[in-house]
């Protein structure tokens, strides 16, 4: 019962590590999604919003052109990242529901045994007494 009561108890170990692995993955790209939207909030403050006069330096040479192409530019490129790290997420999800499911049922056994061994060692001291 004690060896099969460790061997418990290194399967719920293994679990405990599996979810805790699996959580700070999504930790980790949850915190990549959070800088990812932060960025995209930070480029659609770069666009002009107020008219620019006609003898404005900057349009006139056609930079202002070129600067909001790359900020459009970066921007998809951004949503692109943004679309695949929420794929993972989800990926990272699913994958961490099983793996809770499965140290739920490691904890539920290792409680079952434990139970069991109480019982039976309760049962050989009210027997030989």
């Amino acid at each position: 019962m004690t060896r099969r009561l460790g061997r418990i108890t290194d399967l719920q170990n293994l679990t405990d590590l599996a979810l805790r692995a699996a959580q700070a993955d999504l930790a980790a790209l949850k915190a990549k999604e959070a800088d990812l939207r932060q960025n995209l909030i930070a480029l659609s403050g770069q666009k002009t919003r107020d008219p620019r006069p006609l003898h404005d330096p900057a349009l006139v040479a056609g930079a202002d052109l070129r600067w909001q192409r790359w900020v459009d530019q970066r921007r998809a490129a951004i949503n692109a990242e943004l679309a695949q790290v929420m794929a993972l997420i989800d990926n990272s999800q699913r994958r961490l529901r099983g793996l809770f499911g499965r140290d739920q049922a490691a904890r539920a056994l290792a409680d079952q045994v434990r139970k069991d061994r109480m019982r039976l060692m309760r049962r050989a001291t009210d027997y030989e007494s």
